[in-house]
Order: structure tokens, then C-alpha cells, then sequence
């Protein structure tokens, strides 16, 4: 909401979910308009906790000096499990985070046939 300039300790995500496909039960349902749509679920109340995102981060607080920040959230970045090799290969998706040693810069000459320009 562009009316919120100030982080939030709680908020809520009011939705309704509609469909023109199915019903609540998965039914198909020709002929469901968009002007019409069959009601599914929603989400509107405030007191739900299933339906409240709260907040946990500290807003007025620094990011640390130094290595392995983890941009201000106090909750400190650690290298674990996997570690990169020298060179070569890279980390799998799943790998932990680690600290970043050097970023390979390409390669040092071209291969055959590879044009040394963009067209």
C-alpha cells in the first residue's frame, strides 16, 4: 500500500480468491462468467494468526563492518556445509552461503573461431 511509509509490525493480506474454472470443490463449472465467478476462499480476518505476517527484523540498526554481513539483521552469515573449490567448479543451488574469495574475470584467450568483438 503506498499509504505505508513506516515499517509494520503486523499486517494483514486481505484476498479473495475467485475462479471461472472450478468451484470451492474443484468442480468444473462451464459457463462461469468473470462478471460471476465462483467464490473459493478469503482471507479477511485481522485475528487470524494463520493470515498475519509479523515483523521480527530491527529497522535502526547498521549494517556490521566487515566480512560476511548480513546486511543488518543480526543474524550473523557463517560458511557452512559446502565449501567452493580454487577454481573450477560451482556450488550446487542448495549450498550454503559462504564468504566470496575471488570472481573469476573470463577467459585469458579466446578460443578458435570465437569472434573478439560484439557485433
Amino acid at each position: 500500500n503506498d499509504d505505508v511509509t513506516e515499517p509494520v509490525e503486523a499486517a494483514v493480506a486481505f484476498e479473495e480468491l475467485t475462479s471461472t474454472e472450478v468451484n470451492d470443490k474443484g468442480e468444473e463449472t462451464p459457463g462461469t462468467t468473470p462478471e460471476n465467478p465462483n467464490h473459493i476462499a478469503e482471507h479477511k480476518d485481522i485475528n487470524d494468526d494463520n493470515q498475519t505476517v509479523t515483523s521480527h527484523e530491527v529497522h535502526d540498526q547498521d549494517a556490521p563492518k566487515g566480512g560476511n554481513s548480513d546486511n543488518g539483521n543480526g543474524r550473523g552469515v557463517e560458511g557452512q556445509g559446502q565449501k567452493p573449490e580454487e577454481i573450477g567448479n560451482a556450488l550446487p543451488s542448495n549450498a550454503e552461503r559462504v564468504e566470496i574469495k575471488s570472481v573469476p574475470s573470463g577467459a585469458t584467450k579466446l578460443e578458435p573461431g570465437m569472434q573478439d568483438y560484439i557485433k
